[in-house]
């Protein structure tokens, strides 16, 4: 498991993960509005709490690579919460809604895929990624 943390790609997916999950409880949290004093709650607590080990998160994955690596993986934040939106608040999925996630998607794909191909001319694509984790060393190609 400590291997797996040394890794930003874990640390950058779960760092997503967990700001998406806020945004859902700050919504169940905040209900249909109310009086501020209601939005004192601990479904908002929580979403508070996750946005902080999310950021805690997102930070230990910056020291590991590159924030042109990094930054792309904010707008999966984005399709996660549009996902939960239709899934699990059970909002309504519109067209619109649906290409504009699927080209946020495209648009991670082809930024990853471009840092990929800049390090695949320092060993393997994977390293952009990896680069400074020495969890991944036993997974670079080997050298003949």
């Amino acid at each position: 498991m400590n291997g797996f943390l040394q890794s930003p790609l874990p640390l950058l997916i779960l760092a997503a993960v967990l700001a998406a999950s806020g945004q859902v409880l700050f919504k169940l949290g905040a209900g249909t509005g109310g009086s501020p004093v209601a939005l004192v709650n601990p479904t908002i607590a929580i979403g508070l709490a996750c946005y902080a080990i999310g950021t805690l998160l997102w930070l230990l994955a910056l020291s590991r690579t590159t924030l042109m690596v990094a930054y792309p993986f904010t707008a999966l934040t984005f399709v996660l919460v549009y996902g939960a939106a239709i899934f699990v608040l059970h909002e309504k999925l519109t067209v619109t809604g649906a290409i504009g996630s699927g080209l946020v998607w495209a648009g991670l794909i082809v930024l990853l895929w471009s840092q990929a191909a800049a390090s695949a001319r320092r060993s393997w694509p994977g390293e952009a990624l990896c680069l400074r984790s020495e969890a991944w060393a036993g997974l670079r190609r080997p050298t003949s």
